[in-house]
């Protein structure tokens, strides 16, 4: 079967598989196309009154898309009236057919006029899509006038103003408003141009500029009268021409305020809008200031008084926010930004040789280079507090300083004070070092220390320290081992008198364990005045193996011996080789060979004598008193009468022997003879 055949070498049947195939294709496109975005179900639509290009209504319509992004069933349609190019009514008319033909009758969730000149559509929104459309409207003014203002790009005058405020009810709406600081700009210029005597104003063909300038003038002819004002028009004069009349001005006294600069261009029978304010600025030599914000963010001007733009759309942002939420726009107060200060773009002041010195106070500079604090912010940070815990810790440290210096300072007053005392008090100490031998029994000892009531007595210091006691007090020196034996074996304190002949000097003597290990302590008191022996008596009971001891129970501590209370000694008989006498509750154990030895008698005890040092009495020969006067150039009461007064009772004897008893000192020089046992 022959099919029959076009051209191209197709038949029939081929074309029109083909042709459905196409058909197939295609279908779902058409749908998506010709469906218009008013039958999604929920939409916000932005009506801007400027063009694409617009900076400031572009960081707006940026900011809202970035939020609605984040929510689903939601989308965002924008329209631009690009009201540049509205000379007529009838172009206001054929934007509004448009708007009517691409939704159709669906309602947007929410409106949003950018510039004054959009909200002149909110009679068309009521009639297409019904009334209390919740609406935003940011603009440059707080007021809006007839159609035919915008329209013919001319100022609105004061009569025909309607405030916004007015219409909130009505329509539903909200403004969040965004001044031009006309007035604070001014100033401003003529804080950083001194000598300023004009003003040029640089602006386009949009209706808010006429609106500018008509106010600018006003202000000129009230506040300064003096100032001559020149405007430049992108419809009348083109980029270089700005540019050459911009390079011969007189920067010294001349102000350049630049607001916007967007100009039609004829592109094959098309006609656009352009804008490149950043050639201007750029190849500007005189410096320029800004109205808007964004021109002193996103360019190269020196700077104006401005509010700030991230904070405003943040506010628009919340407003959006809380409309979603359910909350109606007529209930939202009116925004106005407060925190407009002197803004200042910190290389474009360096470029054109302006110094930030006379800038204001709270002036805010962008790009300004951080220094060296805010560049390191962080670790001066970190520094500062281990600063501070460093100086904490000192503050701290010099407190346990101080508290451990006035401790050792104390302990050092406290070591002074006792060494004073060891070496001031009227008694001999000898700290001695026992060695033992083999069987751990006392083999002889090592002075280890002595005070200067010792030196001043028998030797000096060098002389004795180091040396045995064996090498110094020969004489009887296994009987004095024997005693230290008692005392480190039973722990005991031994206490007994011993008369020193080369002196003439009875001692009390008492031998104690010491602190320190294999260590004993002896003091010996001098106790001559108390002491009642006759001198034969004496010489006799002083021999090595016949002197007096007196022992004391270990549980009692030892202290000075008193007289009986009785006021009579009552001498004990008992062991013929033994005989002791009662003091107080202390016994007194005199210890004599078989043939006998001296017997003591409560006759012979001495009332303490409480005369001032150096005019003391004791048993001491005339002969021997002289010697030693003239040796030592001291002496006791030397060439008077000696009274020797005896004690009656034993009461008269209680007190302290060793803190009442006047001694005579003696010098290094006194003979050496036999071993004091102490």
């Amino acid at each position: 079967m022959n099919l029959l055949k076009k051209p191209f070498g197709l038949t029939l049947q081929a074309l029109l598989w083909v042709m459905i195939f196409g058909c197939l294709l295609a279908h779902p496109f058409t749908n998506a196309t010709s469906s218009p975005p008013g039958d999604k179900r929920d939409y916000v639509l932005i009506i801007n009154s400027y063009n694409e290009s617009s900076s400031w209504g572009w960081e707006i319509i940026t900011d809202i898309t970035a939020r609605i992004e984040q929510i689903e069933n939601l989308e965002v349609y924008v329209e631009h009236m690009n009201t540049l190019l509205m000379d007529q009514q009838s172009d206001l008319d054929n934007f509004r057919t448009n708007l009517s033909r691409e939704y159709g009758k669906n309602p947007p969730r929410m409106l949003i006029y950018i510039g004054a000149p959009a909200f002149i559509m909110r009679d068309f929104a009521e009639k297409e899509w019904g009334k209390g459309i919740p609406s935003i409207i940011c603009a440059e003014e707080d007021f809006i006038g007839p159609d035919k203002y915008y329209v013919s790009k001319r100022a609105i005058p004061h009569s025909e103003r309607i405030p916004l405020r007015e219409l909130s009810g009505e329509y539903n709406l909200t403004l969040l408003y965004a001044p031009i600081y006309l007035e604070q700009t001014i100033e401003l210029m003529r804080r950083m141009i001194p000598e300023m005597n004009r003003l040029v104003f640089v602006r386009d063909g949009r209706y808010i500029n006429q609106q500018y300038e008509d106010e600018l003038k006003k202000l000129l002819d009230t506040d300064y009268p003096g100032m001559r004002f020149t405007s430049y028009k992108a419809s009348n004069m083109s980029v270089d021409q700005l540019l050459d009349s911009l390079n011969v001005t007189d920067t010294r006294h001349t102000g350049v305020l630049f607001s916007s600069w967007h100009y039609t261009r004829n592109i094959a029978g098309n006609t656009e809008i352009t804008a490149n304010p950043f050639k201007i600025i750029a190849s500007s030599t005189a410096p320029l200031f800004a109205l808007w914000p964004s021109s002193v963010k996103n360019s190269g001007v020196v700077g104006g008084f401005t509010y700030d733009v991230s904070v405003y759309n943040r506010q628009i942002i919340k407003t959006f926010n809380t409309i979603l939420e359910g909350r109606q726009p007529r209930d939202i107060p009116f925004y106005t930004p407060t925190d407009a200060h002197p803004t200042f773009n910190y290389p474009a002041m360096l470029r054109n040789k302006i110094s930030p010195e006379i800038c204001p106070p709270d002036s805010v500079f962008i790009d300004k280079p951080e220094t060296f604090a805010e560049r390191n912010r962080t670790a001066i940070i970190l520094c500062g507090g281990f600063f501070l815990l460093f100086i904490l810790f000192q503050q701290w440290r010099i407190r346990v300083m101080r508290k451990v210096e006035a401790a050792r300072r104390r302990e050092s007053e406290s070591q002074i004070k006792y060494a004073n005392l060891f070496n001031r008090m009227p008694i001999i100490y000898i700290q001695e070092r026992v060695i033992f031998d083999e069987k751990h029994y006392p083999a002889d000892t090592e002075f280890s220390d002595i005070n200067a009531y010792f030196e001043r007595t028998f030797l000096p210091r060098n002389q004795v320290v180091g040396k045995r006691g064996s090498e110094l007090f020969a004489d009887s020196f296994s009987e004095f081992l024997r005693l230290v034996n008692i005392v480190l074996t039973e722990n005991r304190t031994v206490t007994y008198p011993f008369y020193y002949k080369p002196l003439d000097i009875f001692f009390e003597v008492v031998l104690s364990r010491s602190y320190l290990t294999d260590h004993i302590d002896i003091f010996c008191l001098d106790g001559t005045a108390e002491t009642g022996l006759d001198q034969p008596q004496a010489l006799a009971g002083a021999r090595r193996g016949q002197h007096r001891s007196v022992e004391m129970r270990p549980e009692q501590p030892h202290h000075p011996l008193r007289h009986q209370q009785t006021g009579q000694s009552r001498l004990r008989r008992g062991d013929p080789a033994k005989r002791s006498f009662a003091f107080g509750k202390r016994r007194m154990l005199f210890l004599e060979d078989t043939q006998g030895g001296p017997r003591p008698h409560t006759a012979g005890l001495r009332r303490p004598d409480s005369r001032p040092y150096g005019q003391g009495l004791r048993r001491v020969p005339r002969d021997l008193q002289r010697k030693r006067t003239l040796a030592h150039g001291m002496g006791r009461s030397a060439g008077r009468r000696r009274v020797v007064r005896r004690a009656g009772t034993a009461q008269d004897a209680r007190r302290n022997v060793a803190g009442h008893h006047r001694t005579q000192t003696h010098g290094a020089g006194a003979p050496l003879g036999p071993r004091p046992v102490c």
